[in-house]
């Protein structure tokens, strides 16, 4: 059962990747059947937590190449889910300052500060 580092780390992925796919589609059905704000907001929660939870698993490659931050991950996370910062800020109980910083850390690791191309489809082709 002692897998090496590599094995334990994309089983840690394969976890994340499942739990994402799998309880986030539900979730998106649930917001858009006519809930009120209260369950609007239980949901936020629950998807706040699940990532939260799957975070320390998602190491892409990119994420390990660039020596991303765990807060950084988790942004990144959320960026790749469609999330304004604004919405992180709201779900992970920052500021939208503090997102925006967050955001500038990422691009900076990528190469693309002050470049007009979407963090969203760089993180999202890069996973």
């Amino acid at each position: 059962m002692c897998g090496s580092r590599e094995e334990k780390l994309e089983l840690e992925e394969a976890i994340a990747a499942n739990v994402l796919s799998l309880v986030e589609p539900y979730l998106n059905k649930l917001k858009m059947s006519g809930i009120n704000k209260s369950q609007a907001n239980y949901i936020e929660i629950i998807e706040s937590t699940l990532n939260n939870l799957v975070s320390p698993f998602v190491r892409t490659s990119v994420a390990m190449n660039l020596k991303l931050s765990p807060a950084e991950i988790r942004v990144a996370n959320l960026i790749k889910q469609g999330k304004t910062s604004k919405q992180i800020a709201e779900l992970l109980g920052l500021s939208s300052q503090t997102i925006d910083k967050h955001r500038g850390h990422i691009r900076k690791k990528i190469g693309v500060t002050n470049k007009a191309i979407s963090l969203r489809e760089l993180l999202t082709s890069n996973h």
